[in-house]
């Protein structure tokens, strides 16, 4: 997702408010790029006019955070932690009330 490199199969992705709504179930967490991706394919199926304005990206070692106006105009924050190999192991996004 977001162009970055593909997850390895044992990533994590939290986006826990939108998660249980867009692929149903009670998870809050997607395990795996085929999860992550069939995430994205049933949100873009559900929202094709989907998204987003960049507010701002914060870059640590192995890490960053993307800033950025989400759905119903809420402020958003996704972590995204990387891999050795450059890839996302790891994800979480926030949301403002």
């Amino acid at each position: 997702s977001f162009g970055l490199p593909i997850e390895p199969e044992d990533s994590q992705y939290g986006k826990y408010r939108f998660i249980p709504s867009v692929v149903g179930g009670a998870t809050d967490t997607l395990r795996g790029k085929e999860a992550v991706g069939k995430y994205w394919r049933a949100a873009l199926d559900r929202f094709p006019d989907l998204a987003f304005k960049l507010a701002d990206v914060l870059v640590a070692q192995n890490s960053l955070v993307i800033y950025y106006r989400s759905v119903s105009d809420k402020m958003a924050a996704e972590v995204m932690i990387f891999g050795e190999d450059g890839k996302v192991v790891k994800a979480m996004a926030h949301y403002a009330d």
